[in-house]
């Protein structure tokens, strides 16, 4: 296992082959949310804005698959009442089964090192803690958490990008276990975005695209293509689901 920090050029292929030319603020805004489960349904993620779907369903369709051959049963009731440890213990094998797929020789994850805005959006939320500010106070409680939630514009995001790389089954597992609160924090979902990217291959995936001149990712609407989506389900970033061949009608 390998830490290092993201090498430029690599960052540069991301995030043209994910969203383009240009990347809006209010489309990463919304892309940018973590792996959460509902508290009314332990076990079925939450999308907070339109966009994150792409992955998140992929991410859920693995979760389920995952708690069917774990238990060797069809019967799901369980989901709805298993704990919290449980639960991200399933997020965790479907995030790693995910990995696997793509995977050629090595592992990448994504992390951030703390940036300066971070922190300090931090130290002035506290310190606005330590006074006493009281809830009626809703002129400082807005403001404060228009800072914490402007903390981390897309430069700074990806500027605070470092790599893990792992070359076995046992260190992939360790380093999500370890990273999982990552990906459950407000970055998470992109995080583990580009750690698929990079496992994959860049040149790989723009040799499954259809058009790789299309981002993944709509650059007006934030939406994912449905090659994103397959890559996660099928490990092969195509458009479409067959192999090439296709009997129509025995043509």
């Amino acid at each position: 296992m390998t830490a290092c920090k993201m090498d430029q050029s690599a960052l540069q292929d991301i995030r043209s082959l994910l969203w383009g030319s240009s990347l809006k603020e209010d489309v990463f805004s919304r892309w940018s949310q973590g792996f959460i489960f509902s508290e009314e349904t332990p076990t079925a993620l939450v999308q907070l804005e339109g966009g994150p779907c792409a992955v998140i369903a992929p991410v859920q369709a693995f979760i389920i698959k995952c708690a069917i051959f774990k238990d060797n049963s069809s019967d799901l009731k369980h989901l709805k009442t298993i704990s919290n440890a449980g639960a991200n213990m399933l997020l965790l094998e479907a995030l790693k089964e995910i990995l696997l797929q793509v995977s050629t020789s090595e592992f990448v994850l994504f992390d951030l090192q703390s940036p300066p805005q971070e922190s300090e959006a931090c130290a002035l939320s506290q310190q606005h803690q330590d006074v006493g500010e009281t809830s009626h106070q809703q002129g400082d409680v807005t403001k404060r958490n228009s800072l914490q939630e402007g903390a981390l514009t897309q430069e700074a995001f990806h500027s605070s990008l470092k790599m893990i790389k792992c070359r076995t089954c046992d260190e992939l597992h360790k380093t999500l276990e370890r990273s999982l609160p990552q990906f459950q924090s407000r970055f998470g979902v992109l995080l583990y975005l580009y750690s698929i990217l990079l496992t994959k291959g860049i040149n790989q995936i723009k040799n499954e695209v259809e058009d790789p001149s299309e981002p993944l990712i709509d650059g007006i609407y934030g939406h994912g293509s449905q090659s994103l989506i397959n890559l996660l389900m099928t490990s092969h970033a195509t458009t479409n689901v067959w192999d090439n061949d296709k009997d129509i009608s025995g043509l």
